[in-house]
């Protein structure tokens, strides 16, 4: 090639870059002073999509369930002597598909017929019991206040005269809302639309999810060969890896969750029977499905759990409920918990409270959900593209001697916990990080 063709070919690659530098410049630009319109666009697409991203949801907490059945069910057909590959796949499938759904929609289905009808009566309760509670607190503050030389003599006018105070603003805020009419009205109705249009994205969810059920390997390979399409085989593989590494570190999480909080619902059952707590079916429930909430959950389960003792009339009974959900909340978070959930992703108990505030803090509810498999996730990509760096840079030996020094061999791999949370680095972590090479490029 001529001096004057290499000087074309370099000045059009020039000029190629500020090309596709301005572009994206420009749509930087764009995309922030459109962020309003791009905003809505994205909740109507989302808002389309909510059957799907539902059914997702509810396949993907399925999916271990329906695993489990259908190894199961290929095993006793071939111990039933069926020989043809073709139909032991084919009922396997169909018959834990069905498994699935009525052992999900029986719990549900329970756990409703449990709760339910105890609410109901816990808020009837707590409403015939709120007047005898308030003339008691009346009284209990009238007694607080006479001890008070200062207030001895108008103990009981201050608080009548508060109490009456905060009848007549709840009374008034009543009427006030009985007389709202126009929008209050549109804003009902929009709020029954609303409630409507849940229901019936829930319901096309729940059908699209046994679609996704039934389809969830034919969907895995076609996303294996949408990636190997478009990046070269090494990479390609070390992002099918880190799929399948993400896969099992969520459905680790989850399942571990689950059985938590199924012990914990238990352990709360007991105590409270033995304590004569009433309604305690409703509350071991309740703190059991809030408690999937790592860290906070036991304290939002335990506030609407006190109110229902409250209701059954027998207020000194809230105080030992709070004691024992305080140890039960130390027992759960130092050492049930960080077992089974901290065994299940492979990260020390130091990580998942660190997990939890990090995504809670960020995310909100969501994060609290799915924060310590998602901070698994990114420490594993993190350390092996750590693990290729200092190989490559020939200092491979600072990770033998972290080895040496914390490695203690737990389980089948290298992969087990030090006691110090730390991750062993094994010689299957160095590999080639994953660095993305498309091969169209």
């Amino acid at each position: 090639m001529s001096e004057k063709h290499q000087k074309l070919k370099q000045l059009f690659m020039q000029s190629l870059v500020i090309f596709f530098g301005l572009a994206m410049s420009i749509l930087f630009f764009f995309l922030i002073f459109q962020t309003e319109k791009i905003s809505g666009a994205w909740r109507v697409i989302v808002g389309i999509l909510r059957p799907f991203v539902i059914g997702g949801v509810l396949a993907y907490i399925m999916k271990s369930t329906c695993n489990f059945l259908e190894k199961n069910i290929v095993k006793l057909l071939k111990y039933c002597k069926v020989k043809k590959e073709a139909v032991i796949r084919k009922i396997s499938e169909i018959v834990s598909l069905v498994l699935t759904f009525a052992i999900w929609i029986s719990v549900i289905t329970i756990l409703l017929k449990i709760v339910i009808p105890q609410l109901i009566d816990s808020i009837l309760d707590l409403v015939n019991q709120m007047p005898i509670y308030l003339d008691d607190l009346k009284l209990w503050a009238i007694a607080q206040l006479e001890g008070v030389e200062l207030f001895h003599d108008s103990a009981e006018s201050i608080v009548n005269g508060a109490y009456d105070a905060a009848y007549n603003w709840a009374m008034s805020l009543l009427e006030s809302v009985q007389n709202i009419e126009g929008d209050a009205v549109q804003k009902i109705i929009t709020s029954i639309t609303g409630v409507i249009s849940v229901i019936f994205d829930v319901v096309i969810g729940i059908i699209v999810s046994f679609f996704i059920l039934k389809s969830r390997k034919r969907i895995a390979a076609k996303c294996e060969m949408v990636v190997h399409s478009i990046f070269k085989e090494k990479s390609a593989n070390a992002i099918v890896d880190e799929f399948k590494f993400a896969d099992d570190m969520f459905s680790g999480f989850l399942e571990g969750k689950v059985i938590d909080s199924a012990l914990i619902g238990v352990l709360y059952y007991i105590a409270l029977s033995i304590m004569n707590i009433p309604y305690s079916p409703l509350i071991a429930v309740l703190c059991g499905v809030t408690n999937i909430i790592p860290i906070f959950g036991p304290f939002i389960g335990a506030i609407p759990s006190g109110l229902i003792i409250l209701a059954g009339g027998e207020p000194i009974k809230v105080v030992y409920f709070a004691i024992f959900v305080l140890i039960m909340q130390m027992l759960d978070g130092y050492i049930i918990d960080p077992f089974i959930v901290g065994d299940h992703v492979n990260i020390s108990s130091m990580s998942v409270i660190f997990a939890v505030i990090l995504f809670g803090g960020l995310w909100g509810f969501f994060g609290l959900l799915i924060g310590v498999p998602t901070y698994a996730v990114i420490y594993d990509i993190v350390k092996k593209i750590v693990i290729h760096q200092l190989k490559k840079r020939g200092r491979y030996d600072l990770v033998e001697k972290f080895n040496r020094k914390y490695k203690k061999n737990k389980g089948k791999n290298d992969g087990g916990k030090n006691d110090d949370g730390a991750v062993n680095c094994s010689d299957s972590d160095v590999q080639e990080a994953p660095v993305l090479e498309t091969s169209n490029v």
